[in-house]
């Protein structure tokens, strides 16, 4: 059996510190929330528009 093989990238231990993992959590929930509020947005608009739609020949 060979020991001395050459260790590969993938073969290390990750290396994250919690600060690393914190900034990474903040930046996701932060365009988890922006994409949210575009959704809202759109729909919001798309809502808008059907309702005036429909009450205009009120």
């Amino acid at each position: 059996m060979q020991q001395n093989k050459s260790m590969m990238p993938w073969d290390l231990e990750p290396a994250f510190c919690k600060s690393d993992i914190d900034i990474v959590m903040e930046k996701l929930s932060k365009a988890c929330f922006d994409l949210k509020d575009s959704i809202n947005k759109k729909y919001m608009m798309i809502i808008g528009l059907s309702v005036r739609k429909n009450t205009v020949g009120l």
